[in-house]
């Protein structure tokens, strides 16, 4: 692989990564939809005061509710590395000029297709790969990828 496609890539990756906590946020919430879904199935028993022996419905339902809060406290998490990472990634492809931050925002924060991207524009759907790609180059050589 030449030095330029490694700087391609590494710049890549370094833009991917809002998109990753995208995605590992979306799977989480339907994790979090699917448990809700289960937990609104249960039906809970009402039992005498004899005891009885453990694996009954109460833990089950104790062990979804410990699983719902923490389906919870990571999304909250991962929601604030977006917005953390988000603003980086602004700050940065702001740095650059013209069309070139524009692709890199579109594609990359707003999280467009290359179809959307060259609509809005005005270029080809072929000119605005190239660009996207130029643009990869010029970011990784401004930011030391």
């Amino acid at each position: 692989m030449k030095e330029q496609d490694k700087r391609i890539e590494a710049a890549k990756a370094e833009l991917n990564s809002y998109n990753d906590l995208y995605r590992k946020t979306e799977n989480l919430k339907a994790d979090l939809q699917e448990l809700k879904s289960r937990m609104s199935t249960l039906r809970v028993t009402k039992y005498d005061d004899q005891p009885r022996g453990g694996g009954g419905p109460s833990y089950y339902l104790e062990e979804c509710f410990d699983k719902l809060h923490d389906i919870e406290v990571k999304i909250s998490e991962n929601i604030w590395q977006m917005q953390q990472r988000q603003f980086e990634l602004t700050e940065r492809i702001h740095k650059l000029t013209g069309v070139f931050a524009d692709i890199l925002h579109k594609r990359y924060v707003e999280r467009k297709s290359f179809e959307k991207i060259s609509v809005e524009i005005s270029y080809g759907y072929r000119q605005t790969k190239r660009l996207h790609r130029r643009a990869l180059n010029v970011y990784a050589e401004t930011f030391g990828l």
